[in-house]
Protein backbone atom coordinates (compact mmCIF):
# COMPACT_ATOMS: atom_id res chain seq x y z
CA UNK A 1 0.00 0.00 0.00
CA UNK A 2 2.85 2.39 0.81
CA UNK A 3 4.40 1.76 -2.61
CA UNK A 4 1.12 2.65 -4.29
CA UNK A 5 0.66 5.86 -2.31
CA UNK A 6 4.29 6.80 -2.99
CA UNK A 7 3.82 6.38 -6.75
CA UNK A 8 0.57 8.36 -6.73
CA UNK A 9 2.09 11.14 -4.62
CA UNK A 10 5.27 11.27 -6.74
CA UNK A 11 3.34 11.55 -10.02
CA UNK A 12 0.95 14.15 -8.61
CA UNK A 13 3.83 16.29 -7.28
CA UNK A 14 5.98 15.87 -10.40
CA UNK A 15 3.06 16.96 -12.59
CA UNK A 16 2.34 19.97 -10.40
CA UNK A 17 6.00 21.03 -10.09
CA UNK A 18 6.67 20.71 -13.83
CA UNK A 19 3.62 22.86 -14.58
CA UNK A 20 4.85 25.52 -12.15
CA UNK A 21 8.35 25.29 -13.68
CA UNK A 22 6.95 25.55 -17.21
CA UNK A 23 5.01 28.72 -16.40
CA UNK A 24 8.25 30.41 -15.34
CA UNK A 25 9.78 29.98 -18.82
CA UNK A 26 9.18 31.80 -22.12
CA UNK A 27 5.93 30.84 -23.90
CA UNK A 28 7.64 28.53 -26.40
CA UNK A 29 10.85 26.51 -26.21
CA UNK A 30 12.06 24.27 -29.04
CA UNK A 31 14.41 21.51 -27.77
CA UNK A 32 13.76 19.46 -30.92
CA UNK A 33 11.75 21.60 -33.40
CA UNK A 34 8.93 19.73 -35.07
CA UNK A 35 9.32 16.74 -32.74
CA UNK A 36 9.40 18.00 -29.16
CA UNK A 37 8.49 21.53 -28.12
CA UNK A 38 7.48 23.10 -24.83
CA UNK A 39 4.58 25.50 -25.00
CA UNK A 40 1.58 26.57 -22.94
CA UNK A 41 -1.90 25.28 -23.65
CA UNK A 42 -5.08 25.44 -21.63
CA UNK A 43 -7.32 22.44 -22.32
CA UNK A 44 -10.89 23.23 -21.35
CA UNK A 45 -12.31 20.13 -23.03
CA UNK A 46 -11.85 16.41 -22.96
CA UNK A 47 -9.17 14.51 -24.87
CA UNK A 48 -7.93 16.61 -27.81
CA UNK A 49 -9.80 19.62 -26.41
CA UNK A 50 -13.25 18.22 -27.34
CA UNK A 51 -15.70 20.83 -26.01
CA UNK A 52 -17.79 19.42 -23.16
CA UNK A 53 -19.29 21.32 -20.19
CA UNK A 54 -16.73 21.53 -17.36
CA UNK A 55 -19.07 20.07 -14.75
CA UNK A 56 -19.66 17.02 -16.93
CA UNK A 57 -15.91 16.53 -17.41
CA UNK A 58 -15.37 16.76 -13.64
CA UNK A 59 -18.16 14.28 -12.89
CA UNK A 60 -16.83 11.80 -15.47
CA UNK A 61 -13.20 12.07 -14.40
CA UNK A 62 -13.95 11.94 -10.67
CA UNK A 63 -16.28 8.97 -11.20
CA UNK A 64 -13.70 7.08 -13.27
CA UNK A 65 -10.96 7.91 -10.77
CA UNK A 66 -13.10 6.54 -7.93
CA UNK A 67 -13.57 3.31 -9.90
CA UNK A 68 -9.80 3.16 -10.48
CA UNK A 69 -9.08 3.73 -6.78
CA UNK A 70 -11.52 0.96 -5.85
CA UNK A 71 -9.87 -1.36 -8.40
CA UNK A 72 -6.44 -0.41 -7.06
CA UNK A 73 -7.62 -1.18 -3.52
CA UNK A 74 -8.76 -4.65 -4.64
CA UNK A 75 -5.36 -5.27 -6.28
CA UNK A 76 -3.55 -4.13 -3.13
CA UNK A 77 -5.67 -6.42 -0.93
CA UNK A 78 -4.84 -9.40 -3.14
CA UNK A 79 -1.26 -8.23 -3.73
CA UNK A 80 -1.94 -8.89 -7.39
CA UNK A 81 -0.11 -7.51 -10.42
CA UNK A 82 -1.29 -4.22 -11.72
CA UNK A 83 -0.68 -2.15 -8.60
CA UNK A 84 2.06 -0.02 -10.17
CA UNK A 85 0.07 0.44 -13.38
CA UNK A 86 -3.10 1.50 -11.56
CA UNK A 87 -1.08 3.78 -9.26
CA UNK A 88 0.35 5.57 -12.32
CA UNK A 89 -3.13 6.04 -13.79
CA UNK A 90 -4.59 7.32 -10.49
CA UNK A 91 -1.64 9.69 -9.92
CA UNK A 92 -2.05 11.17 -13.39
CA UNK A 93 -5.82 11.40 -13.08
CA UNK A 94 -5.53 13.24 -9.75
CA UNK A 95 -3.06 15.70 -11.32
CA UNK A 96 -5.50 16.56 -14.10
CA UNK A 97 -8.48 16.70 -11.72
CA UNK A 98 -6.51 19.11 -9.53
CA UNK A 99 -5.98 21.36 -12.58
CA UNK A 100 -9.66 21.31 -13.50
CA UNK A 101 -10.80 22.11 -9.96
CA UNK A 102 -8.18 24.81 -9.28
CA UNK A 103 -8.00 26.46 -12.74
CA UNK A 104 -11.03 25.28 -14.69
CA UNK A 105 -8.80 23.63 -17.32
CA UNK A 106 -5.88 21.24 -17.66
CA UNK A 107 -2.52 22.87 -18.36
CA UNK A 108 -0.67 21.01 -21.11
CA UNK A 109 2.83 21.96 -22.17
CA UNK A 110 4.63 19.16 -24.03
CA UNK A 111 3.94 19.38 -27.77
CA UNK A 112 4.84 16.26 -29.75
CA UNK A 113 5.09 16.30 -33.56
CA UNK A 114 2.92 19.45 -33.71
CA UNK A 115 -0.11 17.24 -33.11
CA UNK A 116 -0.41 16.16 -29.47
CA UNK A 117 -0.01 18.41 -26.46
CA UNK A 118 0.24 16.67 -23.11
CA UNK A 119 1.63 16.98 -19.57
CA UNK A 120 3.32 14.68 -17.06
CA UNK A 121 -0.06 13.47 -15.74
CA UNK A 122 -1.04 12.37 -19.25
CA UNK A 123 2.28 10.55 -19.68
CA UNK A 124 1.75 8.73 -16.35
CA UNK A 125 -1.75 7.71 -17.44
CA UNK A 126 -0.45 6.38 -20.76
CA UNK A 127 2.38 4.47 -19.05
CA UNK A 128 -0.10 3.02 -16.54
CA UNK A 129 -2.49 1.92 -19.30
CA UNK A 130 0.39 0.35 -21.22
CA UNK A 131 1.64 -1.50 -18.12
CA UNK A 132 -1.85 -2.68 -17.20
CA UNK A 133 -2.63 -3.91 -20.71
CA UNK A 134 0.74 -5.63 -20.91
CA UNK A 135 0.04 -7.40 -17.62
CA UNK A 136 -3.47 -8.32 -18.78
CA UNK A 137 -2.21 -9.76 -22.09
CA UNK A 138 0.49 -11.76 -20.28
CA UNK A 139 -2.13 -13.12 -17.90
CA UNK A 140 -4.50 -14.02 -20.75
CA UNK A 141 -1.76 -15.77 -22.72
CA UNK A 142 -0.58 -17.70 -19.64
CA UNK A 143 2.95 -16.25 -19.60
Amino acid sequence: MIRSFTIIFFIFCLDLLTKIWRLQLPPSIYPWPGVLEFTQHTNYGLIANIPVPQILILLITIGLTCILIFTLYKHIKKNSPGIVALSCIVGGALGNIFDRISHGYVFDWILIFHTSIINIADIAILIGIFLYLTRFLKYRSGI
